[in-house]
């Protein structure tokens, strides 16, 4: 078992969506992904006024990260043929587009930005991650170090870290660990500096990087990268079950993500499909992820309000988390719902105890 590079940092504000036209083709939604990638020369301008765009920045912002970035860009690109001036509105569209990894073009719209307003230089992570992603280290710096600057303490530890990033890209894996603690010390719960910062010491100190992978584990359950270097830390420690045991999870952590990306690619064109907002909350039930599962079942109820579905599984997720009480609570507010009727037999057999077969 070899080393699992590091993952790519996905957009700092939630998480990276990765777009494969190969598979929008395969789900028969081409055409939308193509109009959400038209040229910008060709966009309808709406009607909006200069007062009414912080509103629709803060839209956009959510859609990107909810992972919609793709459906963000036309309205983007429209706003922007009205406004071309606006440096927010370009700093916005470099976040859209980083997030689909769209590298070049995402550079170029937060240069812009920052040319338009560059006091914001110091707050842009994803630019610096950008320019990374370009082998452009050096810039990549300046804008680190900027951040660096700043009073507010969560922007100086990103700074700090996206600085380790580039030492160690650029080969000074000990000044990398410096800022790393560094990143950490000013903030103990910031695991992307852990994450990183244990896979330095894997191979010499895989205790204590064994350590820093569980916490990684218990804030992002999903984080596979973590999983999998779990595996290679108890392997160098010799405990080969646990490490069969952690190779395992890793393995289903995998599988699980790539059917959310998918997912989430449909979702980001039909947001308003339920059985979609369904899936996903099994799929995240599946793995164990309960907060995030019963977010997406109370998505498509508030959809949905109609169909019970939503709540079925909601108390379903609750009954397999051994959150019973929560699931009674549950189930007396259903009660004054037409919902309850609809769905009784079902609540009904998922309040049973479970036999001792099960």
């Amino acid at each position: 078992m070899g080393a699992l590079p590091a993952p790519p940092e996905g957009i700092d504000m939630f998480i990276t969506l990765r777009i494969s036209t190969v598979v929008l083709i395969f789900l028969g939604i081409n055409s939308a992904f193509s109009h959400a990638m038209q040229d910008e020369t060709s966009v309808e301008k709406p009607s909006i006024q200069l007062e009414e765009l912080p509103k629709e920045r803060i839209r956009l912002r959510s859609w990107i990260i909810e992972g919609r970035a793709i459906a963000a860009l036309p309205d983007l690109n429209s706003y922007l043929a009205l406004f071309p001036e606006n440096g927010a509105l370009h700093l916005l569209k470099g976040e859209a587009l980083y997030a689909l990894e769209r590298f070049e073009d995402s550079a170029s719209s937060f240069s812009r930005g920052v040319e338009l307003d560059p006091g914001k230089l110091g707050e842009l992570f994803n630019y610096g991650r950008c320019l990374q992603s370009l082998d452009r280290y050096e810039e990549a710096l300046e804008v680190f170090l900027s951040m660096q600057s700043r009073s507010d303490t969560s922007l100086q530890v990103r700074g700090y870290f996206g600085e380790g990033l580039s030492r160690q890209s650029l080969g000074n894996i000990e000044e990398a660990k410096r800022l790393y603690q560094k990143a950490l010390t000013l903030n103990p719960s910031f695991d992307r500096a852990r994450y990183r910062l244990a896979l330095i010491l894997l191979d010499d100190s895989p205790d204590e990087a064994l350590s820093m992978l569980n916490r990684v584990h218990i804030s992002d359950p999903l984080h596979h990268g973590g999983a999998y270097n779990k595996a290679l830390a108890l392997r160098n420690l010799q405990r080969m079950d646990d490490a069969q045991k952690a190779l395992a999870r890793y393995q289903q952590i995998l599988a699980g993500r790539s059917r959310i990306a998918l997912l989430k690619e449909r979702w980001a064109m039909t947001p308003n499909e339920t059985s979609i907002l369904l899936e996903l909350g099994r799929v995240y039930r599946s793995l164990g992820v309960t907060g995030e599962s019963l977010r997406w079942f109370a998505r498509a109820g508030g959809l949905a309000p109609n169909d019970p579905e939503p709540a079925i599984e909601t108390l379903r997720t609750l009954i397999l988390a051994q959150r019973r009480a929560e699931a009674l609570q549950l189930v007396q507010r259903l009660k004054s719902t037409p919902l309850y009727a609809a769905a009784k037999d079902q609540i009904e057999d998922l309040l049973k105890p479970p036999t001792e077969e099960e």
